[in-house]
């Protein structure tokens, strides 16, 4: 039973649309932490993508069963794997103590009471999106930004 994201923050979190991302650092995960931003802070891109994760990830499953992560943390979490070329290992390492990935993921606190997730090198390790997910949910992000572009012509 996955939720989409979490819309009610816990105490001491911070919002994700307020999450502060180093933009002066050349390495590429600021980058992509301030596009998975934008994505979240639009409603309509944040639906789409969505959208398209559970329908390939819950499709086939029952409503029951435990909590896991949100739909938004296994998409976040598969476009650092994805896009950074890391290994479970590191992107382990990168989900539990990366502030900035922290806060769009929607699990960072503002330091006043302790982290209240830990994300399991296990739980990282099985969730199963593969490839082509993203690829068709990143498809449907640029079909809504420029859907002029993709419009079928017709021949006079």
């Amino acid at each position: 039973m996955r939720k989409e994201f979490e819309a009610q923050l816990q105490l001491d979190s911070i919002p994700i649309g307020e999450v502060e991302i180093d933009m002066r650092s050349r390495h590429e995960l600021p980058q992509l932490l301030a596009g998975l931003q934008h994505i979240f802070t639009n409603e309509a891109l944040r639906t789409a993508v969505l959208k398209v994760l559970s329908e390939a990830i819950l499709s086939e499953k029952k409503a029951t069963g435990r909590l896991g992560m949100s739909l938004w943390e296994l998409f976040v979490l598969g476009c650092c794997r994805l896009n950074l070329n890391i290994d479970y290992d590191n992107l382990h390492d990168l989900s539990n103590n990366h502030h900035s990935l922290r806060g769009i993921l929607g699990v960072a606190t503002r330091g006043y009471l302790p982290n209240v997730k830990h994300y399991c090198l296990q739980t990282i390790n099985l969730f199963l999106i593969k490839k082509p997910v993203f690829v068709q949910a990143l498809f449907k992000l640029v079909f809504l930004k420029m859907p002029q572009r993709f419009e079928k012509k017709t021949m006079p």
